[in-house]
């Protein structure tokens, strides 16, 4: 593992992560040649990636560094999946796409299941550290 106090860092990670990505995103626009963005995409993609990109990326990434322990590692992962509930149900609210079909249904459902468990894992391991020594 490497050990560096720039890692420590949430936004470092993001930078980070960014310019590694940038020789994939050059080859993939060189390969399929897109049309350019209208104006009113540019405003949707800075927003998208300032909140999406640098912020939740940021805390998230600083969660997982100051967690002392795996589960709670575990913990700030699940954290994050819920973005997916909270992200088709906003979607649901304002832009009024179709409904997920049975496919993402049961992606969702798996999801779902994961919070479910990870929850019951937590209430018993809590439980554990709250008995009174006999």
């Amino acid at each position: 593992m490497i050990q560096s106090k720039v890692l420590d860092n949430g936004f470092s990670n993001v930078l980070l992560l960014c310019l590694g990505s940038v020789p994939f995103w050059l080859a993939l626009v060189a390969i399929v040649q897109p049309d350019a963005p209208v104006k009113e995409q540019y405003i949707q993609t800075f927003v998208v990636a300032l909140f999406a990109g640098v912020l939740a990326t940021s805390l998230f990434i600083y969660a997982r560094n100051a967690s002392s322990d795996s589960l709670k590692v575990v913990a700030v992962d699940t954290t994050q999946a819920t973005e997916v509930l909270f992200a088709l149900g906003l979607e649901l609210i304002f832009i009024n796409p179709s409904l997920p079909s049975l496919f993402q249904l049961s992606g969702l459902g798996l999801i779902i299941v994961g919070l479910m468990g990870f929850a019951v894992r937590w209430k018993n391991i809590i439980a554990v550290f709250r008995r009174k020594p006999t």
